[in-house]
């Protein structure tokens, strides 16, 4: 190993979860092999041990001494503050989350602006202005049967075709507030105000695309769903992820 190496060395990039995860060799942004960050003032312990080599090298040189000292330590330090840091940032999105929704208490029943955030098979998450998320269920769309399209990245009515995808602005009433789970329930407000799509969604009852025409609704809708507060297949709620906390990490 040369001096360059250990004074830069690879578990100290900042970020060493990416080395241990990705297999990586360089940092993940800049593809530099050998690296270090730091800031001032000294905010985590990895700044406080960089700032602890930088003093030590310049002291000491970077002879085969000098480097033989931390040589051992640093894998391991490397490792045990990755995984608190991590550690951290989920506690505080999962306070962050438990706070939003502990706000929202008072507030169910009431309309709002939002965006949607996320599409997945289960349903969508919505922003609202005030950074607050959470989630309209499939079983709570209740104008159609909903198809994700993972292609486009949306929500499609099989029968009207009202599509729904990242970025789109809608009206969302909150129906549903879980302090514990730190979980918020949307229902739309204005279904029949969301564009409709040419996109083609495949029937599963008739095997192929397509279903009746936009004018009939005389049909059974939310066909295979259940409405709100029935036994669904909804998450569990115990030892599940939150769909307003650790989903959202799964996404980022």
């Amino acid at each position: 190993m040369t001096s360059h190496q250990t004074a830069c060395h690879p578990y100290w990039c900042g970020d060493s979860y990416h080395h241990e995860h990705d297999h990586q060799n360089y940092h993940f942004g800049i593809g530099a092999e050998y690296y270090t960050h730091f800031t001032s003032p000294i905010r985590r312990y990895p700044d406080l041990t960089v700032h602890r080599l930088i003093k030590h090298y310049a002291a000491q040189g970077l002879g085969e001494e000098a480097q033989a000292k931390y040589r051992a330590k640093l894998p391991q330090i490397a490792t045990d503050t990755s995984t608190r840091e991590r550690r951290a940032v989920d506690t505080e999105r999962d306070t962050d989350a438990m706070k939003k929704a502990e706000f929202m208490e008072d507030k169910v029943g009431q309309e709002f602006d939002a965006v949607v955030n996320g599409v997945l098979k289960f349903g969508m998450f919505v922003s609202l202005a005030n950074t607050v998320e959470g989630l309209i269920h499939t079983s709570n769309l209740t104008d159609d049967y909903y198809v994700y399209d993972e292609a486009h990245l949306a929500l499609i009515g099989r029968r009207f075709h009202h599509i729904y995808q990242i970025g789109q602005a809608v009206k969302v009433k909150l129906i549903r507030v879980d302090k514990e789970q730190s979980a918020l329930d949307f229902v739309l407000v204005d279904p029949d105000d969301a564009p409709i799509t040419d996109i083609k969604v495949a029937d599963d009852h008739r095997g192929s695309f397509g279903g009746r025409a936009r004018g009939d609704k005389n049909h059974h809708t939310n066909k295979g769903g259940k409405p709100f507060g029935a036994k669904s297949d909804r998450r569990k709620p115990v030892g599940a992820a939150k769909h307003t906390g650790a989903n959202r990490k799964d996404r980022h």
